[in-house]
């Protein structure tokens, strides 16, 4: 049996009764952390809670759940849980595991949770059905062009964009997550280049972050004000 169990947005504090008790039945826990960060003070009180030696408790790698072979096999044999930081099936990733485990006949449950992307909307005094497609700001400069197109075609349809920045663990690079104020710069230069009217310095924003931890963070205002913060560290 396969379980996706959701961590929340509150570390390991936002663990269900439910999802402690259905972890605390799996023989193997593994935790990814490319998605998003899970701490390693999570990880530890999460073997605290579990209490349980007999449990292996593992951090696996990207490549470990994207080929999912490992996964897979071990849960045709015994009860494995994959734990991840939000709602587990946010992430493609994920579903495409899921639609994996069905098609071999595994047996799949899943434990939702909050996620931050439905949580970032509330906290920012939005509303969730006026919030178009979301998309997600990489440190590349294609990307920046994708996402300014994307913030185009939610403004003709009315609708606020809620734009994921980039965390990718990485050894070559200081921080794992993408400044704010880089992303703003990019779209900034693809306006300076595609010319569409839809961003400048006057143009409102809001920027969340950590949002769920107890020194979250959110500052709206206009663009050129924005670029002179300090937003501290990600998500």
């Amino acid at each position: 049996m396969l379980w996706f169990v959701g961590l929340g947005i509150n570390g390991y504090q936002g663990l269900s009764v439910h999802a402690l008790d259905i972890l605390k039945s799996c023989k193997k826990i593994c935790v990814e952390r490319f998605t998003s960060e899970i701490s390693e003070r999570d990880l530890t009180n999460l073997r605290v809670l579990i209490a349980d030696d007999t449990i292996e408790i593992i951090v696996v790698k990207r490549w470990v759940v994207e080929d999912g072979r490992l996964i897979l096999e071990e849960a045709r044999k015994k009860r494995v849980a994959l734990l991840s930081y939000g709602d587990p099936l946010i992430a493609t990733t994920h579903s495409e595991l899921y639609v994996r485990a069905k098609k071999s006949s595994i047996d799949v449950r899943v434990i939702h949770a909050a996620s931050g992307l439905t949580s970032v909307i509330g906290e920012a005094g939005l509303h969730f059905y006026k919030c178009g497609r979301s998309v997600t700001m990489m440190s590349e400069p294609q990307s920046a062009i994708s996402v300014y197109n994307t913030i185009h075609d939610n403004l003709l349809a009315g609708n606020h964009t809620l734009i994921l920045t980039e965390y990718a663990v990485n050894d070559s690079v200081k921080s794992p997550f993408l400044d704010p104020k880089e992303a703003l710069k990019m779209l900034l230069g693809v306006e300076d280049d595609l010319k569409y009217g839809i961003l400048n310095q006057d143009t409102f924003a809001i920027i969340a972050s950590r949002i769920g931890t107890e020194d979250n963070n959110i500052v709206s205002g206009k663009i050129r004000s924005l670029m002179e913060l300090d937003f501290g560290s990600g998500p």
